[in-house]
């Protein structure tokens, strides 16, 4: 599935405002309040229910695409999880 697809599947779960795709948006989220390590998640989404949870997931999953769970607040100064080219790191 095409990135554009997949990315336009999940506003249609969430909302096109619980999905960031802009750069600037997705920048916000590449680091910690360490800044030691920067990489920028491909995307960003913001589930409000465990009914988008298990729908994001399993989209996600059928598409063989790895999901990293963050934290809710980017400004966190403990080490989180950080996304390199797709994959956790």
């Amino acid at each position: 599935m095409a990135y554009e697809q997949f990315a336009s599947q999940l506003a249609g779960i969430l909302g096109r405002a619980n999905v960031l795709l802009s750069e600037e948006d997705r920048k916000v989220y590449s680091y910690d309040g360490t800044s030691t390590w920067v990489h920028k998640p491909d995307l960003v989404v913001f589930p409000t229910s465990t009914e988008h949870v298990e729908a994001v997931l399993k989209l996600a999953n059928e598409n063989r695409i790895p999901v990293t769970p963050g934290e809710e607040a980017p400004t966190s100064v403990a080490a989180r999880c950080r996304f390199v080219a797709g994959s956790p790191s």
